[in-house]
């Protein structure tokens, strides 16, 4: 079977090409942070429902956490690892 490859758009080559190594590494750090939270949530059993209740949060904002599209605060952070008992998410 052969692949096909094209020639990808100008527009995204430019997009791409704007993001910085600074800004891959950051992106990186905050999806192996979600990670971490949505591992700790599985090994604890907690829903993501649950989750935000335990939290004070909304179920939109446990979402976003989880999608990597979240900024913690060092104190988010370290109410998430006090909730999940997984102290270890912001020790990556």
């Amino acid at each position: 079977m052969s692949t096909i490859r094209r020639k990808p758009s100008a527009t995204l080559t430019r997009i791409m090409s704007a993001i910085t190594d600074e800004d891959k590494r950051r992106m990186r750090d905050r999806m192996l942070v979600a990670v971490k939270i949505a591992d700790a949530l599985e090994a604890k059993k907690l829903s993501q429902k649950a989750f935000a209740e335990i939290m004070g949060k909304s179920e939109s904002e446990i979402s976003e956490w989880l999608s990597g599209n979240r900024n913690f605060t060092i104190d988010t952070l370290l109410d998430v690892a006090v909730v999940s008992g997984a102290f270890q998410i912001i020790l990556f």
